[in-house]
């Protein structure tokens, strides 16, 4: 008996609305289940802590209301999960000089980079979804 391959869990933490409602349709258009998008550190770790976070990899906003995502970086990094930074160029210097090498994508992003980005890290689309309009 063949099993349905559960699309990939991507947690979108960005506090631009506009930002965050693209990634959330893009991601979703290609097949990914998303999870937020939460606009805070704060939240991003709520989601982070549970014994389960349900989240195979993530799309970070380098600064989330004037706050370094660091913290949510490295809880992700602690977990294992993959995840790519979402940036305006000016934003690299906020992080530290180790993670200034992870993939990221441009702002203002295209659905091309995000999904490259994505998949750079192994988070692919779902293969039923990639045609889609």
């Amino acid at each position: 008996m063949a099993h349905a391959i559960q699309p990939e869990r991507i947690l979108v933490v960005e506090d631009f609305f506009l930002v965050a409602q693209v990634c959330r349709t893009v991601l979703e258009r290609r097949g990914y289940t998303v999870i937020g998008p939460v606009a805070s550190v704060a939240r991003a770790l709520s989601i982070l802590q549970q014994e389960d976070p349900g989240v195979d990899g993530a799309v970070l906003d380098i600064s989330l209301q004037g706050e370094a995502v660091t913290p949510v970086a490295e809880r992700l990094q602690t977990l294992g999960i993959p995840f790519v930074f979402l940036t305006a160029a000016v934003d690299l210097a906020v992080l530290p000089k180790a993670m200034r090498t992870l993939p990221k994508v441009e702002k203002p992003m295209t659905e091309v980079d995000l999904i490259a980005a994505l998949c750079s890290i192994g988070l692919y689309p779902s293969t039923h979804a990639i045609n889609r309009p």
